[in-house]
């Protein structure tokens, strides 16, 4: 009889041992019609969207006299539903000058909801929000033009969101971006201090943290946008008393995984 129940407890683990399982591998991949027939088709979608990059992009920079060679970077990212249709909430461009990104921004945006349907192959649950990336950055070498960084477009990425002991089951998609922010909250209003000081000279405003979640589950990299230097240091200080977190992954690999916090301080 205990040698019946042992067996029934350890298939009990091994099922939910799988269940739990992320499929990483083989990677989600999204290929457009017109690149069906050609020799390497991720890399016909990073023409695809490099020549429309270059007719938005180079134009601002040449008026803007933004002459910053390799230093500028643009992401398109974004993940695609089964209906082979990019999901317009997933949507969004990354663009690494904020001249740049403040008057071009939606129009990049658009360009990526305007992407034709794709073909999709080993689609994953949408509960997973599989990540599509293609990422390019400047180059001055013979003319002013944005090349792929990665010229070999691997497949769809699964993020799990770096998380506190409470969110280590909830990691992935929209339940994973709720625990953590969740948990953020819950840290920012256990550890706000309004600075006397600031009280005093009648400051307020929101300050915008930015910092990384290293591959370590470590806060590193900090720094802060606001008002005043008094509101910026409470800022800091807030999320340097982040506790060691279980770190981001991407495709099951820990990464560094930046953040922006807006932290508002208003005086009653």
């Amino acid at each position: 009889m205990k040698n019946f129940l042992l067996l029934i407890a350890l298939f009990s683990f091994l099922v939910s041992f799988s269940q739990n399982k992320i499929p990483y591998f083989p990677q989600e991949q999204i290929v457009l019609e017109k690149c069906t027939n050609t020799p390497n088709s991720s890399a016909c979608i990073y023409r695809h969207y490099q020549t429309i990059l270059d007719s938005i992009l180079k134009p601002k920079i040449e008026d803007e006299k933004l002459f910053y060679k390799d230093t500028i970077s643009v992401g398109l990212h974004y993940s695609v539903n089964t209906q082979g249709e990019i999901d317009k909430e997933m949507a969004f461009a990354s663009i690494s000058d904020s001249i740049l990104r403040k008057n071009t921004e939606k129009a990049i945006k658009s360009v990526i909801l305007s992407t034709p349907k794709f073909t999709v192959e080993n689609q994953k649950d949408a509960k997973y929000e599989v990540k599509h990336r293609f990422l390019y950055r400047l180059t001055t070498a013979q003319e002013l033009k944005f090349i792929p960084i990665n010229r070999t477009y691997e497949g769809g990425e699964i993020m799990e969101f770096p998380a506190w002991k409470d969110c280590i089951n909830k990691r992935i998609g929209k339940e994973g971006r709720v625990c953590f922010n969740t948990k953020m909250q819950e840290h920012i209003r256990k550890n706000f201090r309004y600075p006397k000081k600031a009280q005093r000279k009648g400051l307020q405003g929101k300050v915008y943290v930015m910092f990384k979640i290293n591959e370590k589950g470590k806060v590193s990299n900090i720094r802060t946008r606001g008002p005043h230097y008094l509101l910026e240091e409470e800022g800091k200080r807030i999320i340097q008393l982040l506790p060691k977190i279980k770190p981001g992954t991407i495709n099951g690999n820990a990464v560094n995984v930046p953040f922006s916090i807006p932290i508002n301080f208003k005086l009653r």
